[in-house]
């Protein structure tokens, strides 16, 4: 989902790497689409 645009994902830490993921645009278009299914 994040190479195609819908999530993005930012290092918040190292040793050991971890990352926080949110939607993008894109994504937060889809959230009424997702809802309904």
């Amino acid at each position: 989902m994040v190479e195609g645009g819908i999530v993005r994902r930012e290092a918040y830490q190292d040793r050991p790497t971890r990352y926080a993921y949110a939607l993008t645009e894109a994504g937060l278009e889809l959230v009424p689409v997702i809802g309904r299914v």
